[in-house]
């Protein structure tokens, strides 16, 4: 089942429907979620005030603080072409994608990993590029194994 974030409309349901003390299950089985996404919302952008004995949600600043969220997150770093550019000036003197990175680490630009470079000049290389000219080695292209029948012969009498 795929994974989707809980929307604004959402959160202003749950706190109404909390509101009214319907129990977290019937919450959220009327939004059709699972009743730990609920209850991790409430942990995670319930407010705690000592004077009061109750956690106190608010949707409108638990969207705010998802979103927040959102913005801090460091996954999946997109590099653009300008990240590229040394990379591929050193790929046209002919070093290897890991002689690159590791020049990259000591001269403190932005890292990236040699896999990384490979499939930049493998992309290029589909848009027509030559940059894979200047690969020291060419390798096979990848491929996935799965659905593939097994040749390997079986052993007798097993």
């Amino acid at each position: 089942m795929r994974y989707t974030h809980l929307t604004e409309i959402e959160r202003y349901m749950i706190s109404a429907l909390r509101k009214q003390g319907i129990s977290v299950d019937k919450i959220a089985t009327q939004l059709g979620r699972h009743r730990c996404t609920i209850y991790r919302e409430f942990q995670r952008n319930s407010r705690y005030n000592a004077y009061r004995p109750n956690p106190s949600y608010q949707p409108a600043r638990a969207q705010q603080k998802a979103r927040s969220r959102l913005s801090r997150s460091r996954r999946n770093k997109r590099y653009c072409k300008t990240d590229f550019r040394l990379a591929e000036a050193l790929l046209k003197l002919d070093w290897s994608p890991d002689q690159i990175v590791g020049y990259l680490r000591l001269r403190g630009y932005p890292t990236m990993s040699h896999e990384l470079i490979y499939q930049y000049v493998w992309n290029d290389k589909a848009e027509g590029g030559m940059l894979w000219k200047h690969l020291r080695q060419s390798t096979k292209k990848r491929r996935k194994r799965y659905n593939s029948k097994d040749s390997r012969g079986r052993l007798a009498n097993k």
